[in-house]
């Protein structure tokens, strides 16, 4: 404990909440002003009201006696509240301020009009000047944590020394309600073995995962002011086993096949047809993500084509589980989650920004009759 260095004392930061408090003490103020300005006027005037009204009686005493006996009525009553006549002069003034205010600045700008335009010009121009130097924060931890926090100090210490936390682009796939899911009884089993696959271990709807895969796979973008440099995955991916295996990490469960066509579509002779041969090989594979060997007699490995496992709890989703167990084998949905190596400074991260755009484009526009796609990219926060 001697070697530890003192821990420094927290500086307390400015109170937030006072400025709320200034604000509304202002407003009270500012109310509380107002007011009193329009009691004072309308006592001001009552009491010049008062004083004609007194006046008016006492050159007027014949008229007052002949209209005695005649029964006031709540016009009269209004009239005879000086502090409503106050108020109801008050506001006749101002509307005669405001209407002459603008009567002479119509007649103003009607005749100087070559003065009020450009003058009117200059000054919004001058004031929006300032849009030039707004910086509009769009990155979540800039937005939600403070610079000096113990969670940015920690954050940035660690990207600095290990670099940030990979970038992540998934794609998360579920089939329509025409899909259905099926069973069958691996042959040769005693007792027979029922297996229940989900809709989304189809032939056909791993086919066409297989070729949106290699869709987003194969992106290219044209580099900016280079026409004949493209950016491509290889170039922003991560590699663990590089440079012995450069392929790419993607966890999907088209990699418990190595991202490789002719074993997808692999039957033995059998006779059984792909969605035997492939949805049981996921179903080895889920249990034994590290197999070298898998049960074919191709013996097709699990590891993925980095040369690494797949998670099945990272490329399959909505599957029963008992809390202990998870059933796989009742996935509805696929994920397919590329991994890009993320940077510090963020001109590092550029082409894989760029890769990125291109890839929300393209699955912005991917249509399917069998599957809907729901996806996000790193910069997809931030856009």
């Amino acid at each position: 404990p001697k070697l530890c260095p003192p821990l420094p004392k927290e500086e307390k930061g400015f109170p937030v909440w006072l400025v709320f408090v200034g604000i509304g003490a202002a407003g009270i103020l500012l109310s509380l002003f107002t007011s009193m300005c329009c009691m004072v006027i309308a006592v001001v005037h009552h009491k010049k009201y008062s004083i004609e009204e007194e006046e008016a009686n006492s050159t007027s005493s014949s008229d007052a006696s002949i209209n005695a006996d005649t029964p006031a009525n709540d016009n009269d009553t209004v009239e005879n509240c000086g502090v409503c006549l106050g108020i109801a002069q008050v506001g006749a003034w101002m509307e005669f301020v405001i209407k002459s205010l603008f009567y002479y600045w119509g007649v103003f700008a009607a005749k100087y009009w070559f003065i009020v335009i450009p003058a009117a010009i200059l000054l919004f121009g001058a004031l929006c000047a300032g849009i030039k130097f707004i910086n509009i924060t769009t990155d979540p931890v800039e937005l939600w944590s403070a610079p000096d926090s113990e969670a940015r100090t920690e954050k940035n210490y660690f990207d600095k020394n290990f670099s940030p936390f990979y970038r992540t682009e998934q794609v998360i796939i579920r089939t329509k309600p025409h899909v259905h899911g099926y069973s069958f009884v691996v042959p040769g089993t005693i007792p027979p073995l029922n297996m229940t696959f989900g809709p989304v271990f189809q032939r056909e709807i791993l086919l066409e995962v297989f070729e949106l895969q290699e869709r987003l796979k194969n992106i290219t973008v044209r580099r900016p002011g280079n026409l004949s440099d493209y950016i491509t995955l290889e170039d922003i991916c991560f590699k663990p086993l590089n440079p012995d295996n450069n392929n790419c990490t993607i966890e999907s469960v088209i990699n418990y096949f190595q991202n490789d066509i002719s074993n997808l579509e692999y039957t033995e002779d059998n006779g059984f047809d792909i969605t035997y041969n492939a949805s049981y090989h996921i179903h080895y594979c889920t249990r034994n993500p590290t197999a070298i060997k898998g049960k074919y007699a191709k013996q097709i490995p699990c590891l993925a084509e980095y040369g690494g496992p797949v998670d099945p709890n990272t490329a399959l989703g909505g599957f029963k589980s008992d809390g202990v167990i998870n059933n796989y084998d009742t996935a509805t949905a696929l994920l397919i989650t590329f991994v890009v190596n993320n940077h510090v400074d963020d001109s590092d991260n550029e082409d894989a920004e760029l890769w990125e755009k291109e890839f929300l484009r393209t699955l912005k526009d991917y249509k399917s009759d069998n599957l809907t796609i729901s996806y996000s990219a790193e910069r997809a926060i931030v856009d």
